[in-house]
C-alpha cells in the first residue's frame, strides 16, 4: 500500500524525517485511483533492484505481502497471460450476483487441482485461474509457474549471518 500517493496513516508509512538519510524507493508512486498489480510493481521495482546491485549496494526489500516481495526475488510466469479486466468483471459480478461458491464450482468443472487448492473466499485467486483458463484454454494448474530466483541472494544472506551472531 505504500506505493498509494496519499495513503499515509493507513499504511504505517514512514515519515520523510524517519527516511532521512536511507533512500527509499517504490513510495507513492501511483494514485489510488489507478490499478496496480504485481505486474506493475515488478516492471518498476525490479530496474531500481538491478541498479543498486551494479552499484555493489544490497538493497532491503521490506513491507508489502510475500507475493510482491516475491515478483523481485523470482521470475514467474504469472499464469503466463496479461490481466484481462473485461473477464474479471465478468466473474466479481457473477461473485456479486451469485455467491463466490457459485464461481468456485465454475473454477473446478474447469480446472479441479487449482479449485482444490484455493478456497472459495479466495475470490481473486479463483478469479485469476478462471481468466487464465478463458484466455488460454488451458488450466492453471497445467502451467508452469516454477519461481526460478533471479538474484542469488541465498549467498548473500549467508555470508551476513556470521556478522549478524557475532554483534
Amino acid at each position: 500500500m505504500l506505493v498509494y500517493k496519499g495513503l499515509d496513516i493507513g499504511t504505517a508509512k514512514p515519515t520523510k524525517q524517519e527516511r532521512r538519510g536511507i533512500p527509499h524507493y517504490m513510495i507513492d508512486v501511483v494514485s489510488p485511483r489507478e490499478k496496480f498489480s504485481v505486474s506493475d510493481y515488478e516492471a518498476q521495482a525490479l530496474p531500481i533492484v538491478k541498479n543498486l546491485i551494479s552499484m555493489g549496494k544490497t538493497p532491503i526489500i521490506c513491507g508489502g505481502t510475500g507475493f510482491y516481495i516475491n515478483a523481485l526475488l523470482y521470475k514467474s510466469q504469472f499464469g503466463n497471460v496479461g490481466a484481462n479486466d473485461e473477464i474479471r468483471e465478468k466473474y466479481e459480478k457473477l461473485a456479486e450476483e451469485k455467491g463466490v461458491e457459485y464461481v468456485h464450482s465454475l473454477l473446478a468443472k474447469v480446472d479441479s487441482e487449482s479449485a482444490l487448492k484455493l478456497h472459495p473466499n479466495d475470490v481473486k485467486r479463483v478469479i485469476r485461474a478462471l481468466e487464465i483458463y478463458e484466455i488460454t484454454g488451458k488450466p492453471k494448474s497445467t502451467q508452469n509457474d516454477k519461481q526460478i530466483p533471479r538474484f542469488d541472494f541465498l549467498s548473500v544472506f549467508a555470508k551476513m549471518l556470521p556478522s549478524i551472531y557475532d554483534g
